[in-house]
């Protein structure tokens, strides 16, 4: 399972897959937002930060209210991103 600037359900601890976990470093939702849900995470999951990535550029579908402006354009975090997965 990849999360792209998300945080896994509480149904997801209990996985035995190997799971990712991707965000930009100016995303919306904050790496303490992650910390907070560590419990809700399989045991196997690996976290990523994109640096200068923010929420809305994992997509395509225009700015995401409440994100952070990126320093980084959309195709390169988008190449970043693919290059991990």
């Amino acid at each position: 399972m990849i999360y792209l600037t998300a945080y896994p359900s509480s149904y997801a601890s209990q996985s035995f897959l190997k799971d990712l976990s991707i965000r930009g470093s100016t995303d919306l939702i904050t790496q303490e937002d992650i910390d907070s849900n560590q419990e809700k995470s399989p045991l196997n999951i690996t976290f990523i930060t994109l640096e200068g990535g923010n929420h809305y550029q994992f997509g395509n579908y225009g700015v995401q209210a409440g994100d952070n402006k990126s320093t980084i354009n959309r195709q390169k975090q988008q190449q970043k991103k693919l290059n991990i997965c």
